[in-house]
């Protein structure tokens, strides 16, 4: 499996699908790693070049001695210029849209467009994050780090929290758990990986054509109406997807739609 050494010293752990002239990156959630992505890869890859990667702190990529939002998206961005090496299309999910967004941002000769899953803005608003079902979750992901699990102990008790995601999907979620560093999950739970002006202040810095994929906020979502009117205001050129019954893996849930949305918004 191929890595790249970043700027940083670290390294970050990817895999090429494809062999078309457009090249697109795909940008995991906390918690997750590149698996996640394997049931779109096919579509994804018809067409186009389609890198996935590793985030630091999970599946094979490194773990550095901290975990801020500003130090991964530069992590990433090195990926982008030295091994993709020309203007890419870049989709994240949830932890992922975070560093997308800042790519876009920050970077903006490297991202043609701009593909945002779920951004999950509860973390930033104190009472919604504790009170809700998501910060549930990585509180008992953290519990399963402390207990050194494997992961066929894990994967029943994803099958009784998730009874209607497919047992693939659920075994590589149970897998990608077992290689995710607890720093990182503890960056995110304190809120210790961006500010909130740092990533509204990235918002306002996207250019480029961009897609808003929102999960339903009735079920499981980590976006509200209000977050996503606020980053629409922020991003000029935007468009937005709402899923109704899909949770925050939009990808895992809806898989169909979802590529249906994204493949719309790629060949306008």
């Amino acid at each position: 499996m191929p890595t790249h050494s970043t700027a940083s010293g670290g390294l970050l752990h990817y895999e090429t699908h494809g062999n078309g002239d457009t090249p697109m990156l795909m940008l995991h959630g906390l918690s997750q790693s590149s698996v996640t992505f394997k049931g779109m890869v096919p579509e994804l890859s018809a067409n186009r070049t389609l890198f996935v990667c590793d985030l630091p702190g999970h599946g094979e990529s490194y773990r550095p001695e901290e975990y801020r939002a500003d130090a991964m998206t530069a992590d990433v961005a090195d990926l982008l210029r030295d091994v993709i090496g020309k203007p890419a299309i870049v989709y994240g999910h949830s932890l992922g849209s975070i560093i997308a967004t800042g790519l876009a941002a920050t970077e903006p000769d490297l991202v043609s467009k701009l593909i945002l899953s779920d951004p999950p803005l509860i973390v930033w608003d104190a009472p919604r994050w504790k009170s809700s079902l998501i910060s549930s979750y990585f509180g008992w992901a953290r519990k399963i780090l402390n207990g050194k699990l494997p992961a066929d102990q894990i994967i029943p008790m994803l099958r009784m929290a998730f009874p209607q995601r497919d047992i693939a999907a659920i075994q590589d979620q149970a897998e990608a758990l077992t290689k995710l560093d607890v720093a990182i999950l503890d960056a995110t739970l304190n809120v210790e990986i961006a500010s909130q002006d740092e990533i509204m202040g990235l918002f306002n810095r996207v250019q480029c054509p961009t897609l808003l994929m929102q999960a339903d906020p009735r079920i499981l979502a980590a976006a509200s109406d209000e977050d996503i009117v606020e980053i629409q205001s922020r991003i000029k050129d935007s468009q937005h997807v709402k899923f109704a019954g899909a949770d925050h893996d939009l990808h895992l849930w809806k898989q169909d739609k979802v590529l249906k949305a994204v493949q719309g918004f790629l060949t306008e």
